[in-house]
Formats: C-alpha cells, structure tokens, sequence
C-alpha cells in the first residue's frame, strides 16, 4: 500500500534529447526530465513517485541533484 499526497510545484519540464537518453542510464525515446528547486518540495522525489503535468502522468525512474544543490533533476516515463 501507498500514501497518496499531492504537491503543487513549478518546474522546468523537457523531452530527453537523443543524446541525454544515451548517456541516461534507464532512458527510452519519449522520456522527460523535470527540474524542481529544493526549496519546493519537502522531501526528495524517489523512484516510487509519480507526477502528473496537465492530464498525463509520469513515473519517475532517476533523481539527481542538480550543480549547487539547488534543485532536483527528475528523470520519467509517460505512463498516460
């Protein structure tokens, strides 16, 4: 079982390029990966959440800290 919780957050969202899926270990043809400041969020995202961006929702499968340790770069699948 899980505890669903639901965050509000603003981040930077992009499709992998051919290379970043290259060198991403996990990535396949159509992944994202989101950039989240720290500060947004209480606790650091891991591979068992989800996140959704309007009505498709994501699985994430790698998280990263950014340079500075300012933000989290979240690695996912569409998975709708």
């Amino acid at each position: 079982t899980y505890a669903e919780t639901v965050t509000t957050v603003s981040g930077w969202l992009s499709d992998l390029t051919l290379d970043e899926i290259g060198k991403t270990e996990g990535a396949q043809s159509g992944d994202v990966q989101l950039l989240v400041r720290f500060a947004d969020l209480a606790t650091e995202p891991t591979t068992a959440d989800r996140f959704t961006v309007g009505t498709v929702e994501h699985t994430i499968y790698r998280v990263r800290r950014g340079p500075l340790d300012t933000h989290f770069v979240i690695f996912a699948h569409r998975t709708s």
